[in-house]
């Protein structure tokens, strides 16, 4: 039987939520920012930066784009970076 949109929908959410903490790393450490001055610039909470490069939380919207901001970077870049996946 085919999936539902609903369930592709939600295997999509899936994929991109599972990417957020490399993602997050990877963007952080390309652009050589230190945890410390990601909490400072963007206003997150250590402990949520922390969680989110853990895997251990899913950010909001409202977060990751603070986050982008803190790193010099716009959600649009943020998200085409989460939506290309690893790089190999």
């Amino acid at each position: 039987m085919p999936r539902t949109r609903a369930e592709q929908a939600y295997d999509y959410a899936a994929q991109l939520c599972a990417r957020v903490p490399a993602c997050q790393r990877a963007l952080r450490a390309a652009r050589g920012v230190k945890k410390e001055h990601l909490v400072a610039n963007s206003g997150v909470a250590r402990s949520m930066v922390y969680d989110v490069e853990k895997g251990e939380s899913i950010p909001s919207l409202f977060v990751v784009i603070r986050m982008a901001h803190g790193m010099g970077l716009t959600f649009a870049q943020w998200a085409a970076e989460l939506e290309r996946g690893p790089r190999k």
